[in-house]
């Protein structure tokens, strides 16, 4: 009998990167303006990683979380392949 693997989505009201999720498989669903952005937690602390000081925090550091509800133009461009919806502009 196959077994069945469960992914488990996280809707967020921001972009939020914890470390409780990393290696566990958890997707990430959160707005900006009026987007949706639908990836892999992994993918993205990776990509936050990459076009913020987020991992450097002492928000990620110490207390093992970060969140914005403003992130920067490099990292939506980064997050581009994830938008799953357009808002009407």
């Amino acid at each position: 009998m196959a077994q069945s693997h469960s992914i488990t989505t996280k809707h967020y009201s921001c972009l939020r990167i914890n470390q409780a999720h990393v290696g566990r498989g958890v997707v990430v669903e959160f707005p900006v303006g009026g987007d949706v952005y639908r990836l892999g937690h992994d993918e993205l602390v990776r990509i936050a990683g990459e076009t913020t000081p987020f991992l450097e925090s002492h928000s990620w550091r110490e207390l093992r979380a970060y969140s914005t509800g403003r992130p920067s133009r490099k990292t939506l461009a980064a997050l581009e392949p994830y938008r799953v919806t357009v808002g009407d502009k």
